[in-house]
């Protein structure tokens, strides 16, 4: 019934902005945020008791705003971001089977970022773009099984870009909503992931700061800058 006003259901530990999302199929977790000051709490929302009010049940290694994250069934990833008002190249790991355990250091970005747009497949992370008044087109690859590693900048975007957001299929990922304001899609081929993105359609409006999601089919953006 996606026609209807979309109900309140429970309540985050804290009020805060510019956090990330990210879920298995049983929970979502939500990561860091805050301004001024940053936060690294890590919330957890049971989809099967979604009345209830999250519940802290980790933190991330530094206490940042601005970050990105993937997963998949088993780990999400929690890459970049603002600490102490910084770009950071740091990677947190949260294991879903043990969630109140301490995440782990995982290898870093190829260099610091924030506000990155990211998207992820069963065995990726990808991490595109950068914030904080310098923006830069590199797009990094997390590798699951070698998470350890210094992630790869496996392509760029046409130009510097940041505050994007992303979505994604199994195929591709779709990156959009480009500080100070832009309308254009970009397509990655995950199949071929050195070949750079381009343009595959527009947006309605030209936004930054836009959150996206997706399923197999379809991508929504959704909210963003200005207005």
């Amino acid at each position: 019934n996606d026609t209807a006003t979309a109900s309140v259901r429970s309540a985050l530990s804290s009020a805060r902005n510019n956090s990330t999302g990210v879920s298995n199929t049983n929970y979502a977790y939500f990561g860091g945020g805050g301004s001024p000051s940053s936060v690294s709490v890590v919330d957890r929302i049971d989809y099967s008791s979604d009345t209830q009010n999250s519940i802290v049940r980790n933190n991330l290694l530094t206490e940042k705003t601005a970050v990105g994250s993937t997963g998949n069934k088993t780990y999400s990833w929690f890459a970049g971001g603002l600490a102490g008002g910084y770009k950071n190249s740091s990677v947190d790991r949260l294991d879903y089977a043990n969630d109140t355990s301490t995440m782990s250091s995982r290898g870093p970005l190829s260099q610091r970022k924030s506000y990155p747009g990211d998207v992820g497949t069963n065995n990726f992370g990808y991490f595109a773009g950068s914030g904080n008044n310098a923006g830069e087109s590199t797009i990094d690859r997390i590798n699951y099984s070698n998470d350890t590693a210094t992630a790869l900048v496996r392509c760029i975007l046409t130009s510097n870009k940041d505050s994007n957001s992303a979505c994604g299929n199994k195929n591709f990922g779709y990156f959009s909503g480009f500080y100070a304001g832009s309308s254009r899609i970009y397509r990655l081929d995950f199949s071929n992931d050195l070949i750079n993105p381009f343009i595959r359609g527009f947006l309605s409006n030209s936004l930054y700061s836009t959150a996206a999601t997706g399923n197999s089919n379809f991508g929504y953006f959704g909210g963003g800058n200005p207005g």
